[in-house]
């Protein structure tokens, strides 16, 4: 890949290849006050003046901000169809993927950074502030389609060491996501859309966004999703070892009273099992908001369903 570095006395070197990285790889930034813009459209003096909030709690920029923060803007989630963190994720640097969604009883299989253990406890993800691990394991949440990206305006990832600020979940990086607050359109009290996408295996999903604002400065708005799917029943995959093809039932159960109960023979063997295994999901996300001037009150609902057999 050919690079070209533009030397400006009185930078340090260390922003200019924040800068430099920033064009390559996204190719456009969240200013203060504006929506997402393309880099192209950018003087070197504006490339000065981008800032972020989640390094250090408040907004600074970028060269001053205490880590390596990545932005993906709404604009971004649209263009590229994103439905779920974890497609978000694959394309940006330091994230591998073991096992993708769905996967089984942990919420994800993903290094950051090279770091990771079961369930990942070392990337803190927070909504809106907000931490979404797991209280009793740290987990990390939502990277399937228990979440809803519709209504995000940004994320925003910063890669190393952040637990002085945001917990010991933080060890390897995290992720703040904000969400819009359509309620601030001075012009308009209400809105509501909606839209559903169909696929194969029976697949369905439905994203609901709604919001109201009332005369005396309050505001209500709620995010929905309902994933829904077969998913492929694992009857094409490969399996060398037989442990989901051509098995059969046991010859004999012993029951609780110790006695052996033989099955009844199909053609002089067990009945087989059926090829494959349970793949189906089931899941739903539900985010409501009340606000009142600076005041938010949030509340979040969810829940995921995976099939065994």
């Amino acid at each position: 890949m050919l690079q070209f570095f533009v030397l400006v006395p009185g930078l340090k070197l260390g922003f200019i290849k924040k800068v430099i990285l920033y064009v390559f790889l996204f190719g456009f930034v969240v200013l203060q006050g504006q929506d997402s813009i393309s880099i192209g459209e950018m003087n070197l003096r504006e490339l000065l003046q981008i800032k972020v909030t989640s390094a250090g709690k408040k907004e600074q920029f970028v060269d001053e901000a205490p880590a390596n923060i990545t932005v993906v803007t709404a604009q971004q989630i649209q263009n590229r169809v994103y439905l779920t963190l974890e497609e978000v994720f694959k394309d940006l640097l330091g994230f591998d993927f073991a096992v993708g969604q769905p996967s089984g009883e942990y919420p994800t299989h993903f290094l950051f950074r090279g770091i990771g253990d079961v369930g990942q406890t070392k990337v803190a993800l927070y909504v809106d502030g907000i931490l979404q691990n797991d209280i009793s394991n740290g987990w990390f949440r939502h990277t399937g389609n228990n979440f809803t990206l519709s209504n995000i305006e940004r994320i925003e990832l910063a890669s190393g060491p952040g637990s002085a600020l945001f917990g010991s979940n933080a060890l390897a990086g995290y992720v703040n996501i904000i969400t819009k607050r359509n309620y601030e359109i001075t012009d308009v009290n209400y809105g509501l859309e909606s839209n559903s996408i169909l696929g194969l295996n029976q697949t369905i999903n439905k994203d609901l966004n709604g919001w109201f604002k009332f005369n005396n400065n309050t505001s209500i708005q709620l995010t929905a999703r309902y994933y829904k799917s077969n998913g492929d029943l694992g009857t094409n995959r490969y399996d060398p070892g037989n442990y989901f093809h051509n098995n059969y039932e046991p010859d004999s159960v012993k029951t609780i009273a110790g006695e052996l109960m033989g099955n009844e023979k199909v053609n002089g063997k067990s009945p087989a099992l059926k090829n494959g295994f349970g793949t189906s999901i089931e899941d739903y996300y539900i985010r409501s908001k009340i606000n009142y001037k600076d005041f938010d009150l949030s509340l979040s609902l969810w829940e995921k369903k995976r099939g065994f057999r």
